[in-house]
């Protein structure tokens, strides 16, 4: 029974050892904060988050929105991009891509 215990007691430090390692590489990693115009977040993440969840398994970012409640005095959302260096370079340019669509079908026509 003392063996089966030592057993179990390593493989939980084990398992607490991964989880601590995915935690500090989570911290350490790079962040960028970005600021969108708040009229085209629902078009970014899109319907059911399709969009949004496109973004990061084309770029490999982490991308995540600010939550606020209530009319943006501002008029912008700022978004977390989580990730490699090139990854957020990535996302910033699908970003950056989707809003220029967004505000070239928003254009009124003559």
């Amino acid at each position: 029974q003392i063996a089966a215990a030592e057993v179990l007691i390593q493989e939980q430090l084990d398992w607490l050892a991964r989880r601590l390692e995915r935690e500090k590489s989570a911290v350490d990693e790079p962040v960028e904060i970005i600021e969108v115009p708040r009229k085209v977040v629902p078009y970014l993440i899109g319907k059911r988050g399709v969009s949004i969840q496109e973004f990061m398994t084309e770029s490999g970012a982490r991308i995540f929105f600010e939550q606020k409640a209530g009319p943006a005095k501002d008029g912008v959302t700022k978004v977390d991009l989580r990730g490699s260096e090139e990854a957020i370079s990535k996302a910033k340019a699908l970003i950056a891509q989707a809003i220029e669509t967004y505000e070239l079908n928003e254009t009124p026509k003559p």
